[in-house]
């Protein structure tokens, strides 16, 4: 009945094993949509310094 130590001496004569397959690449998974900057107010780009009020003109 062939090798009872190790059954698939049998299947292996049939059925050779399947070649193993690479692990898939871990790819970044995707990003959701940046919801807490909704929530977060507009910030001024920090290029341009806060422009003050005008000034009223001086008689």
């Amino acid at each position: 009945m062939g090798c009872r130590v190790d059954q698939r001496c049998e299947n292996s004569q049939k059925r050779p094993p399947p070649p193993r397959r690479p692990p898939p690449p871990r790819e970044p998974p995707p990003k959701p949509p940046p919801l807490e900057r909704r929530e977060e107010p507009p910030k001024p780009p920090p290029d341009e310094p806060p422009k003050p009020p005008p000034n009223p003109p001086e008689r």
